[in-house]
């Protein structure tokens, strides 16, 4: 979703009080209007998908306390910063530029956006394992340069993704897996070989890349992912 509405105080305002106690407390730790304004929006996408795409209308109790009436309370971070499943829902959140992402699920699921931008010049020969920089190379060498552009931001959407599913961030760092070649060629693929971590990827308009990693469902195979674009105003909930 566009998280540009809740630049205004008055939309912010109004959102905070649909929110809970640990979403509220990251938005006070944000250092500007806009991250204060992505972090929000997050929040409530979470909200929104819990009650409404889970069919639930239970409150979590979360670290002790009792949530405000209605809303909700996303789990604490664990080990490596990823939110806890609460009530058996697996949900992860990111944000970049204008857009706020949340996924949710009954299985562990990892999810990333990024709005292009310019690149640091090197910056995959860091963090890309070797055949993901052969196959940025070999699209250099044909002169496309959106082309490597939206390679470059496919692979590392993919690959936070995927770090955010295992749960590990980025504590064995980047360089150590790829994401390639099936993913890119086909739309989905493995990691490592193993067919229990499944990916997608897409985008949203024209800038801003995502890509998911989920686990099995309940027969053994991985969820399809549908993406729902959800206006501000959706998300003010009774």
């Amino acid at each position: 979703m566009d998280t540009t509405p809740f630049l205004n105080s008055t939309v912010f305002s109004a959102g905070l009080q649909r929110v809970g106690q640990v979403r509220n407390k990251k938005i006070a730790e944000c250092k500007n209007d806009a991250d204060k304004a992505r972090s929000l929006a997050a929040g409530l996408l979470f909200c929104y998908g819990y009650r409404e795409h889970l069919g639930t209308g239970k409150m979590i109790s979360c670290n002790g306390k009792t949530p405000k009436q209605d809303v909700p309370e996303e789990g604490l971070p664990g080990p490596h910063g990823k939110p806890l499943a609460v009530d058996g829902v697996y949900y992860s959140l990111s944000h970049s530029g204008n857009y706020a992402a949340c996924l949710i699920g009954r299985s562990e699921n990892g999810l990333d956006i990024q709005v292009r931008r310019p690149v640091r010049e090197g910056l995959e020969k860091r963090f890309f394992a070797k055949e993901e920089n052969d196959y940025l190379d070999g699209l250099r060498g044909k002169g496309g340069a959106e082309e490597v552009t939206d390679a470059f931001f496919t692979i590392w959407t993919l690959k936070e993704a995927y770090a955010k599913y295992t749960g590990k961030g980025m504590s064995e760092g980047f360089s150590g897996f790829s994401v390639m070649p099936s993913v890119l060629r086909e739309g989905k693929g493995t990691v490592g070989g193993s067919i229990l971590q499944s990916g997608r990827y897409g985008k949203l308009g024209k800038d801003c890349f995502w890509a998911v990693f989920s686990g099995e469902d309940g027969c053994g195979k991985a969820p399809e992912v549908e993406v729902i674009e959800i206006l501000p105003e959706n998300l003010f909930l009774p």
